[in-house]
């Protein structure tokens, strides 16, 4: 959404700087303020977001996202102004859990041929999550 948002204002932008006509009134250009500053960067200040701070969205206040826009595990809607914003201080300076998945396969495959799902059975030999 930031990005198609962005991309509609950027082109609003150029038409104020570059002029319109208004009937009787002629062309007029209009001075834009901040209009070079990123469209992201104004919504981090106006939510006090900073680069790696935790991000909460308070119970009932957001949804699961209609239109998926991403490979993210989750999407959700929200108003921005129900956004609560924690600093890097105190509880919120410490990293989110990290998680590692590993594991490993074994194909019971034909001798001579690269395996292939369809054709050649996978055995997986084992799996260990660890969390840091």
């Amino acid at each position: 959404w930031l990005t198609t948002a962005g991309m509609f204002f950027v082109c609003i932008i150029g038409v104020l700087e570059r002029g319109i006509t208004i009937g009787s009134l002629g062309s007029k250009s209009f001075l834009t303020y901040e209009s070079n500053t990123l469209f992201a960067l104004f919504f981090m200040i106006e939510c006090n977001i900073v680069g790696g701070n935790w991000i909460e969205l308070p119970a009932r206040m957001y949804s699961k996202a209609t239109r998926i826009m991403s490979y993210c595990q989750l999407e959700l809607d929200c108003l921005y102004s129900d956004l609560v914003s924690h600093g890097p201080e105190g509880e919120y300076s410490k990293m989110a859990l990290f998680c590692i998945l590993s594991f490993d396969i074994e194909f019971a495959g034909r001798k001579g041929y690269f395996p292939e799902p369809n054709h050649d059975p996978v055995i997986q030999v084992y799996f260990i999550t660890f969390v840091f």
